[in-house]
């Protein structure tokens, strides 16, 4: 079994922050966790940065939709080769994500250059957890903020059950 769900969101939702604990959470019941990184944050941690070095949005959107494709696509190469019986790959934002930040008619661009539509995109992966930005006042609280990421954390394992049972 591989089971293919992406995790988005607004900024500073906790999909970055969540997977390490989904990982440990799935792997103690005897899932194999695969996580595909978010591929902006990649991108602009190795320099490469949207209005910089000649690089408009819209091109990074490209960088990042053929990098994300290509690091979905290894993974799953790998999963299907592997010898495990219960499989998970979480993907930390997908391609879809890209929408958010430029014009339907540039992402359609995209798509149409690498041969795809939204629903094969949409295809590549079973269900998705959409994750919401809490209020900047319960994050500065750092007491009421762990609570609340601990609650949080639960939640997403609970329907994460759901969503792969």
């Amino acid at each position: 079994m591989i089971k293919k769900i992406v995790l988005t969101g607004g900024p500073s939702a906790g999909k970055s922050s969540s997977l390490e604990f989904i990982r440990k959470y799935y792997s103690e019941l005897g899932y194999k966790v695969y996580i595909v990184s978010e591929t902006a944050t990649d991108l602009m941690n190795s320099g490469i940065i949207p209005n910089q070095n000649n690089l408009s949005v819209v091109e990074f959107q490209e960088i990042i939709f053929k990098y994300q494709l290509f690091k979905e696509n290894l993974v799953l190469n790998i999963v299907n080769n592997n010898n495990f019986l219960n499989n998970i790959i979480i993907f930390d934002r997908g391609v879809v994500d890209n929408k958010a930040f430029i014009s339907d008619e540039e992402f359609e661009m995209i798509l149409k250059k690498y041969n795809y539509k939204v629903s094969t995109i949409n295809k590549r992966v079973e269900d998705s957890l959409k994750m919401v930005t809490l209020p900047k006042e319960y994050l500065d609280k750092s007491n009421l903020g762990n609570i609340v990421k601990n609650q949080m954390l639960h939640i997403i394992a609970t329907h994460m059950c759901v969503l792969i049972n």
